[in-house]
């Protein structure tokens, strides 16, 4: 059984299995939870029930298990002329993305291409679900008036190390560094995906 919730905790309730004895004799049932209701945090709980015959020790048992997770994400596009990093690791514990412009392109006047995109319990983007094109040609720009110029790379499949590594440290340095401190070993360049247009 799995359960999405946007809260850190989810009550759940689960019908008690019935064990019946072929010759009618009395049996012992025993589970690790003492309800078939309960608050789980987010994780992987085994629920076990166990029947005992008295007469003669015969025993059987009933195992499932219940994931509680927070709702999931739906992947962001890699923006026209560009790409979007995110991390690879946890996806199912919240999702952190940055916005990339191929070179010589940024994005358009008065939008910030420095946003880190996150995801958690709710399942919904924040600022957006949608990270915005690469769309202005920088050379053609009169005057970059109101205008960020967006960090860039040149060819996606030849800058990957180069942009896997922007990516660790824009994590690192932001205020969501709480997930590779969560999870050092796994909050390396290599889990970092890279989507370009």
């Amino acid at each position: 059984m799995t359960a999405f919730t946007s809260e850190l905790t989810k009550t759940l309730e689960w019908s008690v299995p019935e064990f019946i004895d072929p010759n009618n004799e009395t049996l012992e049932v025993f589970s690790n939870y003492p309800e078939s209701k309960w608050t789980f945090p987010w994780g992987d709980f085994n629920v076990s029930y166990l029947a005992l015959k008295q007469s003669n020790g015969l025993r059987t048992e009933c195992l499932f298990e219940i994931r509680v997770r927070p709702y999931p994400c739906n992947d962001i596009a890699a923006p026209t002329n560009g790409a979007i990093l995110c991390n690879n690791w946890r996806k199912d514990f919240g999702q952190f993305c940055v916005h990339l412009c191929q070179e010589s392109y940024t994005v358009g006047r008065g939008i910030n291409p420095n946003n880190i995109y996150v995801c958690g319990a709710s399942g919904l983007w924040l600022p957006s679900s949608n990270s915005p094109d690469c769309n202005v040609i920088v050379s053609s720009l009169l005057s970059t008036d109101g205008y960020i110029i967006a960090n860039s790379y040149k060819n996606c499949t030849m800058d990957i190390k180069t942009m896997q590594s922007f990516y660790i440290t824009n994590l690192k340095e932001s205020m969501f560094s709480y997930f590779c401190d969560k999870f050092p070993d796994e909050c390396i360049e290599e889990n970092t995906d890279v989507r370009c247009s």
